[in-house]
């Protein structure tokens, strides 16, 4: 008994669909190439489409379907989807501009703002700018007290922060994990997350470490 030919791919974009020359045949959905592009980048693929309001309308099913399974894998302490699926990063430049240009679906990650190892890896082969702004695979960078370049025996310095007429430090200066909980990730390297700014920046001989306005270490202390 000869086996039944595999199905063969389609997309909703029809010849618009920019996964091979000339497009793909008419379908009901749109293909798996399409969907790891950003969702700024569908709408103006749909936008020239003679079928631009069914497959907005797609586009948006689409991004809700991200919506719901983000939220489950959070609620449920699951590993966290790929930066390019989570939707709290559509609207993100690096995101709105990067096409991965592969029709495999992104794999799951330990940290949310990850990129995947197949979005990682080909975002380097196109030697995408934005990488400036992630911290190897994940977006941002971690605060000076849990970088892990930072934990040199100069660092002591900073870390335990000015001193009183009695050579007694701040007790709200140094990060303490059962006080002050878990840091958040920041936009540049050596900066400082909001909770620990929050925290120091009133207390007085912050700016001898620290930029007063962005938190960033100075260079002197990196």
């Amino acid at each position: 008994m000869m086996l039944a030919p595999p199905p063969r791919p389609h997309c909703a974009f029809g010849a618009a669909c920019s996964s091979k020359p000339g497009g793909q045949e008419q379908g009901p959905n749109i293909c798996s190439w399409c969907r790891n592009m950003s969702f700024e980048a569908l709408r103006k693929q749909a936008d020239n489409h003679p079928d631009r309001q069914d497959l907005i309308r797609l586009i948006d099913e689409y991004h809700h379907q991200l919506e719901r399974e983000c939220e489950e894998r959070i609620s449920k302490g699951w590993s966290y989807p790929c930066a390019c699926k989570d939707p709290k990063f559509c609207r993100e430049s690096w995101r709105r501009s990067f096409n991965p240009q592969d029709s495999r679906a992104c794999g799951t990650v330990r940290h949310r703002g990850q990129l995947c190892t197949r979005c990682y890896t080909k975002a380097r082969e196109q030697r995408c700018d934005w990488l400036a702004e992630f911290d190897g695979d994940r977006n941002g960078f971690p605060c000076v007290f849990e970088d892990l370049r930072l934990r040199r025996p100069a660092d002591v310095n900073w870390k335990r922060g000015p001193v009183d007429t009695y050579g007694v430090p701040d007790p709200d200066w140094e990060k303490d994990w059962r006080r002050h909980g878990r840091c958040g990730r920041r936009g540049q390297r050596y900066q400082l997350c909001q909770t620990c700014f929050n925290r120091m920046n009133e207390i007085r001989g912050f700016g001898r470490y620290f930029d007063p306005t962005w938190g960033i270490l100075h260079d002197r202390y990196r």
